[in-house]
């Protein structure tokens, strides 16, 4: 990239599970810019119309999807997914303020965590093509049966490759800032 002759300030965000790949945020003179770097070449990626600040959080094991948030506005900053040049924006939850972030992205793309805000405040969400944002608090309250009484989750801020397990923060009963982790059960052998 040019930066005509000025030295960017960098913030390398996440890497591919090979080394290819790193994504990031740089600031120069002419405001944020996100990137990726592959073989030596760093390439801008351009913001998508209308917003005004963009930030790369996570990329998939191959270096195909990246995920973080857009800003369009003081009121607007939602979570996206990025993949060959196209932005896909992941909305909030039911009852939101128009502000979600996407923290991390499984191995393949499919699956997006990170934080919403919703009918209650924020919240941890969880995305996918299929279902879209959900949030990740209900789905482990109503339909996992999760005993959480007292429990406050705040955000998810990682995924395991499979898509599988999820790790976050909240507050315990204590009211204590405090890490959780979310995880499906494997089922062994034939499904009938």
């Amino acid at each position: 990239l040019d930066f005509a002759g000025e030295v960017p300030t960098g913030l390398a965000t996440s890497i591919s599970d090979d080394g290819a790949v790193i994504v990031g945020t740089i600031v120069t003179s002419q405001g944020l810019q996100l990137f990726s770097w592959q073989a030596g070449v760093m390439s801008a990626i351009a913001f998508p119309p209308g917003s005004i600040i963009a930030a790369a959080r996570s990329v998939s094991a191959d270096g195909a999807v990246i995920v973080g948030h857009i800003r369009f506005s003081a009121d607007h900053t939602e979570a996206f997914r990025w993949e060959s040049g196209v932005y896909q924006q992941l909305g909030d939850l039911p009852g939101g303020t128009l502000h979600s972030e996407a923290r991390d992205v499984s191995a393949d793309g499919s699956v997006i965590v990170g934080i919403a805000s919703g009918s209650n405040g924020f919240a941890p969400f969880i995305w996918d093509a299929e279902q879209g944002m959900r949030n990740l608090d209900d789905i482990m309250r109503s339909r996992l049966k999760l005993d959480l009484t007292g429990w406050v989750l705040t955000e998810a801020v990682g995924v395991s490759g499979d898509g599988r397990t999820i790790a976050g923060t909240g507050n315990n009963p204590a009211g204590k800032q405090e890490a959780w982790i979310r995880s499906e059960e494997r089922r062994v052998g034939k499904e009938c």
